[in-house]
This record gives structure tokens, sequence and C-alpha cells, in this order.
């Protein structure tokens, strides 16, 4: 691979036919700042997709709008706001800017492999002080966090029980 990655965005990634940010080999996504919560990352297969462990901080909106399923080299994927396959970061808001948004048709957020077959040492640790929403208007409905490797999760913010389960740690 050619290395991590680094985004910064604070307008608008939009794609309608894959996913809003794509690092194939690792590294960090930052969607908005304290000063700038209006930045918007959107994909119609995931909003941001990290295939090496990465680290996303989001004081914006992260969003996921596929509704069909999705059909990869490793299967079927549900879609998912955020994945992290090699594992990482996950922070979500803050204690003073609680207004951030991680929402999905499918997933939130799903860390640690693919297809829930776990990937050695990719745990997770996701802390969230805004929304992490999963609507259940895609094929799938699934989890609003999933750690395929495990990890921890630290809510401080809401993660609503919409359909599916909050949480899945294997």
């Amino acid at each position: 691979g050619g290395g991590a990655g680094t985004v910064t965005n604070y307008a608008t990634i939009r794609s309608a036919a894959a996913a809003g940010v794509f690092l194939g080999d690792g590294g960090f996504v930052r969607n908005g700042s304290t000063s700038d919560t209006s930045a918007l990352v959107s994909g119609s297969v995931n909003g941001i997709f990290i295939t090496d462990v990465g680290t996303v901080v989001n004081y914006g909106t992260v969003l996921n709008t596929g509704t069909t399923v999705y059909i990869s080299s490793q299967g079927t994927l549900v879609h998912f706001a955020v994945f992290l396959e090699g594992g990482g970061s996950l922070r979500n808001g803050s204690g003073d800017h609680p207004h951030a948004l991680i929402k999905s048709t499918e997933g939130g957020v799903y860390a640690g492999g693919v297809n829930g077959h776990s990937q050695a040492n990719a745990a997770a640790t996701v802390v969230n002080y805004g929304m992490i929403e999963t609507t259940g208007a895609g094929t799938l409905a699934s989890t609003a966090v999933f750690l395929s490797a495990g990890g921890s999760v630290g809510n401080h913010g809401t993660i609503p029980f919409n359909v599916g389960e909050c949480f899945t740690a294997t």
C-alpha cells in the first residue's frame, strides 16, 4: 500500500456510489471541529471506510444512505456510517459539543473485521457524546455499534434502540 492517509473535512463530502471517505491503508479522518459542526461526510455504501487501523473524530455528521445489500469479495456487507476494518478509535462529539451525529440506514459503527469475522489485534474504542443512530430503512437491520474484535464503548450521549441491537462485541 501507499501508507496511511489523512482527511480533514470542514465542508461536504458526498458519494452516491461508494464510501464518502475511503482510506485503504489506515489513517485519520476529522469531520468538522468544535467551532464548525456543519461538516458532512455521506456515502451510499459507507460514510467513512478505513481498511487498516483508523481514527475518526467527528463533530459534524457522518451518514450512510444505502438501502440495498452490498456484495463485496468478502460477501454481503451491511452498510455502516463508520467502518474501521482494522480497529482503532472513534470519537463522536465532545462533552462541550454533543451535537455530532453518526446515522445509518443499517449499522452505525463497525470495527475489527468484516462480516462478523474478527481481525486479530483489531479492537476498537468508541467514545460517543453525540448520537449514533440506525434507522432500519435498509435491507438488513443491524447494530448501532458492532465491535467484532472486542474493545470498549464509552457512551455519554445517545444511542437509541430503533432496530437491531445497541451494542455487540465478539
